[in-house]
């Protein structure tokens, strides 16, 4: 039977080769079994960071950027990419990727106890220093006044998650901001996720602005906007009078190593490829699955290319709906479905070029992950068992019937897989494959579906990853995102949340949610570079794998 499926899971491979591994986001890659082929990005260039200028620049370089991801919008969070990180600029930014410090950059390091900061143990007042001397592409000076403008009008805009707890933000004098909460910021990255996702801009600047930032830019970072051409290209160059010229104070963010940078608009795969290796593009920032052999080691572009992959931050995965409303209320049952569908196993009939397995739901680039559950025996640790799947099937009240399998429209070929794996160990299932404006409301009601795939992602703590999905106050439901109504399932999680979570804690929370079998990590996507080595030696990319020319090295 194991032959069996090996052999649907290749044929499927290749109707599934192209296949992005997301879906509807509950918020806002390779080699190894979590997606991080050896070192990050950043890492295996030897990229510089924690300030340190890079000495060598070039006149002009060109990037290519999906359509989806063009915009100068600063309040837009989530469409924000290279073009926003480059002309607007943070409080604060991590020092190197997932996983770094938090270092100042609007942020006085020269202030505050924690370098741009001061907070009390147990208190719920922040007060955040900023520089005297910043100053925007038109000029203005930028105050704490104008701090606190922009973390309002990025909470209008309506992309922020987790600000809920703040109750206000004000300006003690022209260079001090103080925040103050509903309690003590004491989960992971909470207070990152404040300061780390609001980019800052004067009132004077947007009020000036004809669009609201939508098509206009008045930032003040390293570059500014020359050109900006809706879903075609986006032109930027450096900002000669930028107002950080202390180097030593500078971040790998704020490094200006290429004095232009042009972002073009290229969505169909083979113009991408054209692009990178006729020299109209020096960069192809999300290489095509087809391709990635072409560029790895022995392939036709490898001795003029570097192909490396971004870090693995986000982990698609396979959910029960556990309420009384669903025949998945049945653990046993949960057990045989997630059994039958195996991380490895999905990995190959989605395309091992750009999916990897997980042994958790989540990926190993996060600081708390813990290797040691690679080696639990477990259904996510497990390859596809139909044998085992049907032993504990045998044990449960199933008698047939067909579930609903819900999923996004774009990962129907994903649900197609997981139906034929559930298929092989004799579980039924229909396919309810939805547009995303409709997804979140049917997903909300516990008698539309039995089972759910679904992606997430965090930049910052595995155990975000699981609060996206099991933290009871993320739904109106009050229950987790599969209907888990367990308060010591949120106490544990909380556990798992807290900035001095032990990793007692967070193997508690997950041994808790796979003795349950609440959720099954499938796969995490591989997103590949590649770049011309006779113009790019080295690339960096923050937290959020958004890649900064900027801070790129290159060649004399």
């Amino acid at each position: 039977m194991k032959r069996k499926l090996l052999a649907l899971l290749l044929a499927l491979a290749m109707a599934c080769a192209l296949v992005s591994c997301g879906g509807n986001s509950t918020e806002d890659s390779g080699g190894s079994s979590d997606g991080s082929s050896g070192a990050s990005a950043s890492e295996a260039e030897e990229s510089e960071s924690e300030g340190e200028a890079s000495a060598a620049t070039v006149q002009h370089d060109t990037i290519t950027l999906d359509a989806d991801r063009l915009s100068v919008n600063p309040m837009s969070l989530w469409s924000s990419s290279t073009e926003v990180y480059s002309m607007y600029e943070m409080l604060f930014q991590l020092s190197d990727g997932i996983g770094s410090e938090m270092v100042p950059v609007l942020a006085d390091a020269n202030r505050g106890e924690y370098g741009g900061y001061d907070h009390e143990s147990g208190s719920n007042v922040y007060t955040f220093y900023i520089y005297d001397n910043i100053y925007d592409h038109a000029g203005n000076h930028l105050t704490a006044s104008d701090v606190v403008f922009s973390f309002q009008k990025t909470q209008e805009f309506g992309q922020t998650s987790g600000w809920g707890v703040v109750e206000s933000w004000e300006a003690a004098d022209d260079t001090t901001v103080v925040m103050t909460c509903t309690r003590e910021l004491s989960n992971k990255g909470e207070l990152e996720n404040i300061v780390l996702r609001c980019f800052m801009f004067t009132e004077a600047a947007y009020d000036a602005s004809g669009s609201q930032f939508a098509s206009d830019e008045c930032g003040t970072g390293p570059y500014y906007l020359v050109d900006y051409t809706d879903g075609v290209s986006v032109t930027m160059a450096k900002y000669e009078d930028y107002w950080q010229t202390d180097d030593s104070l500078k971040q790998a963010c704020q490094q200006a190593n290429v004095d232009n940078i042009v972002l073009m608009s290229i969505s169909e795969s083979t113009q991408k490829i054209t692009g990178l290796t006729t020299g109209m593009t020096d960069m192809c920032t999300q290489m095509p699955a087809d391709y990635i052999d072409s560029f790895s080691e022995g392939g036709a572009y490898s001795d003029g290319y570097t192909l490396t992959s971004a870090p693995a931050n986000g982990v698609n995965y396979l959910e029960a709906n556990c309420s009384e409303d669903s025949l998945c209320n049945d653990v046993n049952l949960r057990l045989a479905i997630f059994y039958a569908v195996g991380s490895e196993d999905m990995s190959i009939g989605m395309g091992s070029a750009s999916n990897s397995p997980v042994s958790v739901l989540g990926t190993s680039v996060f600081p708390d992950y813990n290797a040691e559950w690679e080696t639990w025996d477990n259904y996510q640790t497990s390859n596809s068992d139909p044998e085992k799947a049907q032993e504990y099937l045998a044990q449960s009240s199933y008698q047939g019937e067909t579930l609903t399998l819900l999923c996004q429209s774009g990962d129907s070929e994903t649900a197609v897989l997981v139906k034929a794996m559930l298929a092989e160990a004799g579980i039924e299932c229909e396919l309810s494959a939805l547009e995303s404006n409709v997804l979140a409301s049917v997903a909300s009601d516990s008698t539309e579906w039995d089972l759910y795939l679904n992606s997430t992602r965090s930049s910052d703590y595995l155990a975000n990853i699981w609060s996206h999905v099991m933290s009871a106050d993320a739904y109106a439901t009050g229950t987790t995102e599969g209907f888990v109504d367990s308060q010591e399932y949120q106490d544990l999680l909380a556990a798992a949340l807290s900035v001095d979570a032990t990793e007692e804690d967070m193997n508690a929370f997950w041994q808790y949610t796979v003795d349950n079998a609440y959720v099954e990590g499938t796969t995490c996507g591989v997103s590949y570079i590649a770049y011309q080595n006779d113009v790019i030696t080295g690339i960096w990319m923050n937290d959020k794998s958004i890649l900064l020319p900027g801070a790129f090295t290159y060649a004399q």
